[in-house]
């Protein structure tokens, strides 16, 4: 972190966290340890945290589950983070990768498509559901 912050003082960091039960069973689809997988989830997010702690003017979380929940709501954040103009009617334009449900089994396709999202139409694009 020093060398991005002494070589961009004005820059600012946003931490992508997602739930933990979520990354667990990632490493465990893959047979890796999920205690292991814990370990190193804490250890980050608490870094995290104590970080944008420490600088609230320079770093922010923003959290996997609530991007899918509300884009829109993420995106104003981050824009009033990033000290940009907020668009009401604004679009976000997402790539998605189709997932294929198979007896509760979620398999991810390779393909992914980028497409155009709405207030209106997010929900048909975005599912909290799959994890």
């Amino acid at each position: 972190m020093p060398l991005i912050i002494n070589s961009f003082p004005k820059s600012k960091i946003l931490f992508l966290i997602r739930n933990g039960l979520a990354i667990a069973e990632g490493w465990g689809r893959r047979n890796a340890d999920i205690k292991t997988a814990a370990q190193w989830y804490k250890k980050y997010v608490l870094f995290y945290e104590d970080y944008v702690k420490e600088n609230p003017n320079s770093a922010k979380i923003i959290r996997f589950e609530d991007l899918l929940q509300d884009p829109f709501f993420c995106a104003r954040k981050l824009f009033d983070f990033l000290s940009l103009p907020n668009n009401s009617e604004m679009q976000l334009r997402i790539a998605i990768k189709p997932t294929i449900r198979v007896n509760h089994d979620v398999i991810n396709t390779t393909t992914k498509n980028k497409v155009w999202i709405n207030k209106n139409n997010f929900k048909e694009f975005l599912d909290v559901e799959i994890n």
